[in-house]
């Protein structure tokens, strides 16, 4: 793989003599192999350590004059000695991870002095540091983090049980567990789970006053029974999610076997099909007024003849990925008669092409 390049220009603007009848502009031309640099994902606690060459290929030597990084964890070495035209060198970085998390971006800049004029280099360095493992630390593996509820009619009481289990070398406990609202709560039990054992907490979801499409979370927090150490928690995020629609009298009801679809990981290029199933268990007949999709790049095709009561149907969906990448969140608004909307959604990843290209 090439290397990219970039020139970087330096123009000493024209010094107006009175002896002189003409400017004179002086010409600085670096290229460096690259200005930014990408390390990865390393471990906290390593010590980053990058050269960016570079080649005065313009008529006049420079020199750098000052150089400052924009962490006080990192430091940037230059030439103190003149860059005459023609000369090569580099400029050395390093950046001690220690105390680091996360995406990174950090950025040196060096100053340049030719003659009377100064400029500014800036070089970046960006990567991902993580947490070294903790052997003691909380395992909770669930069988699912998400329950799709479908759709239900408002008032509806939902109840599910996340069952998990304890992949650590050591019992845990749960310490806590927070919904995202008033109309939820958990049960679970807080005695420790043994390695190997299983448990289950128990999410509870009252729709009364609720309207239209629902993504309740609670965050599970996990702690050692036995030993605490700097990362002895780790939090879990459950996920409850569906439609909740009106109660009308003698009135269609569209009831979904699931109103989301998760995709997992698929390459870009690949033709992604689902088929959203549903069952009219209402008292008249259901007539879909309306069935879109968000994105161009995806299309819905749905029953245009009335669904009988206690007939079924689909909503089929196609996603073309070619040119996209990344996570992706589609949806499908549907709109049937009498003024009830439902929104599908349909999310995962698109990774590159198997071939590489």
């Amino acid at each position: 793989m090439k290397k990219n390049s970039l020139l970087l220009f330096f123009f000493l603007f024209p010094l107006f003599l009175q002896a002189q009848k003409k400017n004179a502009i002086d010409e600085i031309l670096i290229i460096f192999d690259s200005v930014e640099y990408h390390f990865g994902s390393v471990e906290q606690g390593t010590i980053v350590e990058h050269d960016f060459h570079f080649t005065n290929k313009g008529r006049e030597p420079f020199r750098f004059t000052e150089g400052h990084t924009s962490t006080s964890a990192a430091i940037v070495s230059y030439p103190l000695e003149s860059v005459g035209p023609g000369v090569s060198g580099k400029i050395s970085y390093r950046f001690d991870t220690n105390g680091k998390m996360g995406p990174q971006e950090k950025t040196a800049s060096l100053s340049i002095s030719c003659g009377m004029k100064d400029s500014v280099i800036v070089l970046r360095i960006k990567g991902n540091v993580f947490r070294p493992p903790d052997p003691n630390a909380p395992v909770p593996v669930f069988d699912s983090v998400v329950y799709d509820f479908g759709t239900v009619l408002q008032g509806t009481i939902i109840e599910h049980d996340f069952k998990f289990t304890n992949k650590g070398k050591l019992p845990i406990v749960i310490s806590n567990a927070t919904g995202s609202c008033n109309c939820d709560d958990e049960e679970y039990s807080k005695e420790p789970v043994p390695p190997g054992k299983s448990a289950t907490v128990r999410y509870r979801f009252d729709t009364q006053g609720k309207m239209g499409y629902q993504d309740k979370i609670a965050t599970i927090t996990f702690t050692n029974s036995e030993v605490q150490t700097n990362y002895s928690e780790n939090r879990i995020v459950i996920h409850t999610c569906g439609h909740v629609i009106r109660d009308t009298t003698n009135a269609p009801f569209m009831k979904f076997d699931s109103t989301s679809y998760h995709f997992g990981k698929i390459h870009e290029g690949e033709i992604l099909e689902h088929e959203f199933h549903f069952k009219n268990t209402g008292k008249t007949p259901l007539v879909i007024m309306e069935c879109h999709s968000a994105c161009n790049c995806d299309n819905t095709n749905y029953p245009q003849d009335p669904i009988p009561p206690g007939e079924s149907g689909v909503i089929k969906y196609r996603l073309d990925t070619n040119g996209r990448s990344g996570p992706q969140s589609k949806t499908i608004t549907i709109s049937y008669y009498p003024e009830q909307i439902i929104v599908l959604h349909v999310y995962g990843e698109i990774i590159p092409a198997a071939n590489g290209n």
